[in-house]
């Protein structure tokens, strides 16, 4: 499924999703990080929601997905609210990465000054 998003087979990819056996995070993580890259942000913020009503618990790479989603999507407030969720809700604590998606989320907004403090910060303390 990977394989198919990477190679721009959205339809192909979709398809192994829905027909596999074993929906566990990783494959959920992997179509939600497929459809954000192709700008299909609604879709991968359902199936992110659809993935916590089932029961899967969204790890830090479900996060870094979700983040990429929201900056490939322009959806800024969406973005620092799911930052908020990882600690917040899952107790995940955000990473050098997950700071990077959000540092790139404001670039795309236009928003280069915050994005610069932001990445500073982060590198002043060594989180970046």
């Amino acid at each position: 499924m990977d394989m198919d998003f990477k190679c721009s087979s959205l339809s192909e990819g979709h398809w192994v999703f829905d027909k596999s056996l074993n929906r566990n995070v990783v494959m959920r993580t992997a179509f939600i990080s497929g459809y954000g890259q192709h700008g299909k942000v609604v879709g991968a913020l359902k199936s992110f929601h659809r993935m916590k009503t089932e029961g899967f618990e969204p790890n830090y790479v479900t996060f870094l997905s979700v983040l990429s989603a929201c900056s490939h999507g322009g959806l800024l407030d969406e973005g620092w609210a799911y930052l908020s969720s990882t600690t917040k809700d899952y107790g995940i604590q955000p990473r050098g990465q997950h700071y990077a998606t959000i540092v790139d989320l404001l670039g795309r907004a236009g928003r280069l000054q915050e994005a610069y403090e932001l990445g500073k910060a982060c590198k002043d303390h060594s989180v970046i």
